[in-house]
């Protein structure tokens, strides 16, 4: 008495021939290509327009934005979704900041402001030359302090008059102080090329 072999439940399975094989495996990699240039262009990040995932997040100008201070995972999250490559910390950044900026390729400039001070004119040519150099590829710069609330609202409200702002419209930011407005006339002044001699920020210029 013989058996018949089992049947293969979804019929007899052919070999595909080698051209078939190429031309599925070039449209896998093509698909592939297409699905990492989407990845890198961030097309599809919804957010991309919003503002960042960070405490106390605000939009500045376009390309910058201020919080409070990142941790390592929301730093590379700032770099694959909004193309940050520049950080500038107003105050002294904490250690693991200072070895994972580097590590993402992001450029970390340090300026010493204390709590209820402004950055310094020098200090703002160093933040001016960072943004220009960041954001000429379109790439985007995170101004940050610990909480977001302290000297970096004073330094992005400097860094919007250095963008063009108008006065009026940079000091009706919230979370000024009446010392902090008196600043920023100060570099609207010298921008303007008004400074008066005793003017501390009459280096800058337009």
């Amino acid at each position: 008495m013989t058996t018949d072999s089992p049947r293969p439940a979804l019929g007899t399975l052919r070999a595909l021939p080698g051209r078939r094989i190429a031309v599925r495996a070039a449209v896998l990699l093509a698909l592939l290509v297409a699905a990492v240039a989407v990845r890198e262009t961030g097309i599809l990040h919804a957010d991309r327009g919003g503002l960042p995932a960070l405490p106390a997040a605000a939009a500045v100008v376009p390309g910058v934005y201020r919080s409070g201070a990142p941790t390592e995972a929301e730093l590379a999250l700032m770099r694959d979704t909004f193309r940050t490559r520049g950080l500038v910390a107003v105050g002294r950044p904490a250690a693991d900041e200072q070895a994972a900026a580097p590590a993402l390729g992001i450029r970390l400039l340090r300026i010493d402001v204390p709590d209820g001070g402004a950055p310094t004119a020098a200090q703002l040519g160093q933040v001016r030359d960072l943004l220009r150099e960041v954001r000429a590829d379109g790439s985007s710069v995170l101004l940050h302090d610990a909480t977001g609330t302290g000297p970096v609202v004073v330094t992005a409200a400097a860094v919007q008059l250095l963008d063009g702002r108008a006065l009026e419209e940079v000091t009706a930011t919230p979370g000024l102080s009446d010392a902090d407005r008196r600043v920023l006339t100060d570099i609207a002044e010298a921008l303007a090329g008004r400074a008066a001699p005793t003017d501390p920020y009459s280096s800058l210029t337009r």
